[in-house]
C-alpha cells in the first residue's frame, strides 16, 4: 500500500494545483498536530485518486467522440467535392449548350455564304462538346450532324471540281478541312487518290507517246523508258507531297495536355507515312503490271518455257534475230535494274522512317502482313520481276552461247598481213560478251541469277571455248610444221603469208581461211590471252559483286517481305557468311577454269618446243653425242675452241628460235617455251656427258674447254630471258667443277674439306660417273680414294 502511495505521489502533487479549495484546507490544517496533518493528507490523496479516475474516464469518452467525428470526415469532404463537381459540370454543360447554339447559328450562316472553313471550325467545336450536349439539345445536334454530312458532300464536290480544273492549291485547301471535321482519313484518302490519278495519267501518256514513236520509227516500244518515267514520277510525288501530307493530317507537337478529342481529329505520323507509301506502291503495282503485261506479250517468244532447256533451243530455227535478242536482254536487264534500285530506294525510306519512330514506344511499326493485304503476293509486281529475272538468265545463256559459237566459228579472223597481231578476234569478242553478260546479271539485282550465270559461265569456258581452241591447235599443227621447214633458215623465213599459201593449197574449196583454226601460233596465243582475260574477269566479278552486294541482298530481303533496320542489317552474321561463301564460290570457279586453261597452254607450248627443237636443236645435240669427245691435248683443245665447238651453232639456233617466238608468240608463251627449251638443252647435255662414258672422255684440257662452252651458253641464254636461269645450269656447272680436278691429291683434299660441306645438286652416283670420265688420272687409285671416302659417297 505504501509503495502504491509513493508511486502516486508525483501524480498527486501535480493534481493539487487543479483543486485550490482542497489545497487551501490542507494548508489550513497544517498548523494542527502532526497526526491530524497526516490524516488530512491521506484523505486528500484518496480524494485526489478518485478525482483522477473520473478525469481519465471523461477524457476517454471525449476521445471516442472525437474519433467518430474524424472517421466521418472523408465522406463529408467527398460529399462536398461531389457537390462542387456537379456544380462545375452543370456550369460546363451550360457553357457548352451556349457554345452549341452559337455553333449552330454560325454554321447555318456560314453555309449560306459557302464559308466552308468557318463551317469546318464550327463542326470541330461541335464534335468536342457533342457528348455533353446531346441529351439536352438533341435537335440541334441532329441538325449539326446533317450539316456535317452536307458539308462533306460539298467539299467532295468542290475538291473534284478544283482537281479537274488543275487547281491543286485550292483542292488542298478543301482537303485540309476534313481534319477539323473529324474525317482526316477521308482527307488523306482523297489527297492520295489524286496523286495516284496523276501517276496513272503520266503512265498512260508515256505509253501512248512511246507507242506513237514506235510506229513512226518501226522500232519496238522502249519499256525501260516507261518504267523510268513511272519511278521518277513516284519519287517526285514523294518529294513534293510527303511534307504537305504530314502538315495536313498529322498531330502537331507532343503536348501531353492537348485535348484527346483534338488529337483524334488528326492522324498518327507512322500511319500517314505508311499509308502514303503503301498507296504509291499499289499504284506502281497497278501501272507496272499493265506495262509488264504488254512487255511479256510483245516479247513472249523470249519468255517461253523452252528457254529453261537451253540445249534444245535453236535461235535460228525460232527465227530470232541475234540483234533483237541482245536488245531484249539489254532492255530486260535495265527494267530489272530499275525495279531493283526503286525497291531499295523505297525500302530505305520505310526503314529510315521506322527507325526514327521506333524510338517512341507508343508508336508501333506497321506489320508486313498488312502490306501484303494491300498488295497481294500473287499479283506483286516485284515478285513477277524477280521470277522474270530467272527466265532472263536462260535467255542470256542462250544469247551468249549463240554469240560465242558465232565468234568462234564464223567471225573469228586472223590478220595474215599484220605480223604484230598475235591473236585472232575471238578472244576480244568472247570476253566482251562474257563481261557484258556478267555486268547485266549483276545489275539486275538478283543473287540467284548471278550464281546461275556463273554456273553457265563455267560450262561455256570449259566445254565450248577451251574445246574449240584445242580443236584449232590440233587442226593447225600440220600446217605449222610444214611452213617452218627443216632448217634455221626456213624458220627465219617463216611468215604468215607463207603459212596462208600452204593453207590455201591444202584447202582449195574452203571459203573462209581467216579463222584461227588454221594458225597454230594464233591459237596458242589465244589460249594464253584467255588466261589473262579470265584473271581480269575474276577480279571484275569479285569487285563488282562486293561493291553491289549490300544492295543486292537488301533487295533480296525486300522481295522476300523481310524488313530489317540498318543496324540489324549490318550486324547480320548470316548475310556476311553468305557474302563470303558467294565470293569464295566465284573465285574457286574461276580459279579452276584458269588452272585448266594453264594445263592446256603448257601442254601445247611443249609441243611448240618439240617442233622447233626438232628442226634447230636436236641436230646439234646429236652431233655432240655422236661426234664430239673431250679427250683433248692442249693443241687439240685450241683447235676445238676455234673450229669445232657446238656452242656457236647452238646459240645461233637459239637466236633464230628466239626471234621466231618474239615475232609470232606473245610474251608469256615465248618466255615459257624458251625457258623450257633451255632447261631441256641443259638436261640433254648433262645426260650425254654422264651416261655415255664410252664416247665422252675428258682430259684437263677438254674439261676446260667444256666448262668454257657451258659458261658461254649460260651467258647467252641468260640474255634471252627477263629472269635469271642460272639455277638451270647448277648441275652442269658442278660437272665442270669435278672434271676440272687436276690430280688425285686435289681430289683427296676436296673429299675431306669441300665436298662434304657442299650442297650438291648432283646425286652421289652422278659424281662417281663424272669422276671416271677423267682420262688423265689413274682409275685404280681413284677407286681406292673413293673406297677411303665411302662415308661421303654412301
Amino acid at each position: 500500500m505504501s509503495s502504491f502511495i509513493s508511486y502516486e505521489e508525483s501524480g498527486i502533487d501535480a493534481s493539487i494545483l487543479l483543486n485550490s479549495n482542497n489545497f487551501s484546507s490542507v494548508k489550513y490544517g497544517f498548523n494542527t498536530s502532526k497526526l491530524e496533518i497526516q490524516n488530512s493528507l491521506i484523505s486528500c490523496k484518496k480524494e485526489l485518486l478518485s478525482m483522477k479516475n473520473e478525469v481519465l474516464i471523461n477524457l476517454s469518452n471525449g476521445l471516442k467522440c472525437f474519433s467518430t467525428k474524424v472517421e466521418n470526415l472523408p465522406s463529408i469532404i467527398k460529399e462536398k467535392k461531389a457537390t462542387k463537381l456537379k456544380l462545375k459540370n452543370a456550369i460546363h454543360i451550360v457553357n457548352n449548350i451556349i457554345s452549341l447554339r452559337k455553333c449552330d447559328q454560325d454554321f447555318i450562316s456560314s453555309m449560306s455564304r459557302k464559308d466552308y472553313e468557318l463551317c469546318a471550325t464550327c463542326i470541330s467545336e461541335y464534335l468536342k462538346i457533342k457528348s455533353s450536349c446531346i441529351n439536352f439539345e438533341k435537335k440541334i445536334c441532329e441538325n449539326l450532324d446533317r450539316g456535317r454530312q452536307e458539308l462533306y458532300l460539298q467539299l467532295r464536290e468542290s475538291i473534284e471540281e478544283k482537281l479537274c480544273a488543275g487547281e491543286l492549291d485550292k483542292a488542298i485547301y478543301y482537303v485540309k478541312l476534313f481534319v477539323p471535321m473529324g474525317m482526316p482519313e477521308e482527307g488523306l484518302e482523297r489527297y492520295v487518290k489524286y496523286i495516284r490519278g496523276n501517276i496513272t495519267d503520266i503512265c498512260v501518256s508515256m505509253y501512248n507517246e512511246a507507242l506513237g514513236n514506235s510506229k513512226k520509227t518501226s522500232e519496238k516500244v522502249n519499256y525501260a523508258d516507261i518504267f523510268t518515267g513511272l519511278f521518277v514520277s513516284i519519287i517526285d510525288c514523294i518529294k513534293e507531297h510527303q511534307n504537305k501530307i504530314l502538315d495536313l493530317f498529322v498531330t502537331i507537337g507532343d503536348d501531353e495536355n492537348l485535348d484527346e478529342k483534338v488529337c483524334n481529329q488528326a492522324l498518327d505520323k507512322n500511319y500517314v507515312i505508311w499509308y502514303f507509301y503503301t498507296e504509291l506502291l499499289r499504284e506502281v503495282n497497278t501501272q507496272g503490271s499493265i506495262i509488264i503485261d504488254k512487255f511479256e506479250k510483245e516479247y513472249e517468244i523470249y519468255l517461253d518455257d523452252k528457254w529453261s532447256n537451253i540445249e534444245n533451243v535453236d535461235i535460228i530455227e525460232m527465227h530470232i534475230s541475234h540483234r533483237e535478242l541482245d536488245g531484249f536482254l539489254e532492255e530486260m536487264s535495265q527494267i530489272c535494274h530499275l525495279f531493283y534500285k526503286f525497291k531499295v530506294y523505297m525500302n530505305d525510306l520505310v526503314n529510315s522512317f521506322t527507325s526514327i519512330n521506333s524510338q517512341t514506344k507508343n508508336i508501333k511499326r506497321p506489320e508486313i502482313k498488312v502490306e501484303n493485304e494491300q498488295i497481294p503476293k500473287k499479283n506483286n509486281l516485284f515478285i513477277r520481276i524477280d521470277e522474270m529475272s530467272i527466265q532472263y538468265v536462260s535467255c542470256e545463256y542462250g544469247y551468249v552461247m549463240y554469240s560465242i559459237n558465232h565468234a568462234l566459228n564464223t567471225t573469228d579472223e586472223v590478220s595474215w598481213e599484220d605480223q604484230d597481231s598475235l591473236i585472232s578476234t575471238l578472244v576480244e569478242d568472247v570476253f566482251f560478251l562474257l563481261h557484258k553478260t556478267i555486268n547485266r546479271c549483276i545489275s539486275i539485282g538478283n543473287i540467284k541469277s548471278l550464281k546461275l550465270i556463273i554456273v553457265h559461265l563455267n560450262h561455256i569456258l570449259l566445254n565450248v571455248i577451251k574445246q574449240k581452241i584445242v580443236q584449232n591447235l590440233q587442226n593447225s599443227r600440220a600446217n605449222y610444221e610444214v611452213s617452218l621447214g627443216n632448217s634455221n633458215e626456213s624458220i627465219s623465213n617463216f611468215t604468215l603469208i607463207h603459212l596462208l599459201e600452204i593453207i590455201k593449197q591444202k584447202n582449195e574449196n574452203c571459203r573462209n581461211l581467216s579463222n584461227s583454226m588454221y594458225s597454230w601460233t594464233h591459237s596458242l596465243n589465244n589460249l594464253q590471252a584467255c588466261i589473262e582475260n579470265l584473271e581480269i574477269l575474276s577480279g571484275t566479278i569479285t569487285r563488282d559483286f562486293e561493291s553491289s552486294y549490300s544492295d543486292l541482298i537488301y533487295f533480296d530481303i525486300c522481295i522476300n517481305g523481310i524488313i530489317l533496320l540498318d543496324d540489324e542489317f549490318k550486324e547480320s552474321n548470316e548475310l556476311l557468311e553468305d557474302k563470303n561463301a558467294t565470293i569464295e564460290y566465284i573465285n574457286k570457279t574461276i580459279e579452276q577454269i584458269i588452272s585448266e586453261f594453264k594445263v592446256i597452254h603448257d601442254h601445247y607450248s611443249k609441243i611448240s618446243l618439240q617442233i622447233l627443237s626438232k628442226i634447230s636443236i636436236s641436230p646439234i645435240l646429236i652431233q655432240l653425242h655422236e661426234e664430239i669427245s673431250f679427250d683433248f691435248t692442249e693443241d687439240e683443245s685450241k683447235d676445238y675452241s676455234l673450229n669445232q665447238s657446238f656452242i656457236p651453232s647452238l646459240t645461233s639456233s637459239l637466236k633464230v628460235i628466239n626471234e621466231h617466238l618474239k615475232n609470232y608468240y606473245n610474251n608469256q608463251s615465248s618466255e615459257f617455251i624458251l625457258s623450257l627449251m633451255i632447261e631441256r638443252i641443259v638436261q640433254k647435255i648433262e645426260h650425254i656427258v654422264i651416261n655415255y662414258p664410252e664416247k665422252k672422255r675428258f682430259t684437263i684440257y677438254g674439261a676446260l674447254v667444256f666448262e668454257n662452252d657451258v659458261r658461254n651458253l649460260l651467258s647467252y641464254t641468260n640474255s634471252l630471258l627477263s629472269i635469271s636461269i642460272r639455277h638451270k645450269f647448277l648441275r652442269l656447272l658442278e660437272i665442270c667443277d669435278i672434271l676440272n680436278i687436276t690430280s688425285l691429291d686435289e681430289l683427296s683434299d676436296l673429299l675431306l674439306t669441300d665436298f662434304p660441306s657442299r650442297n650438291w645438286h648432283l646425286a652421289k652416283s652422278d659424281i662417281l660417273k663424272t669422276l671416271f670420265l677423267k682420262q688423265d688420272i689413274d682409275h685404280d687409285k681413284l677407286k681406292e680414294i673413293i673406297k677411303k671416302s665411302s662415308h661421303f659417297f654412301n
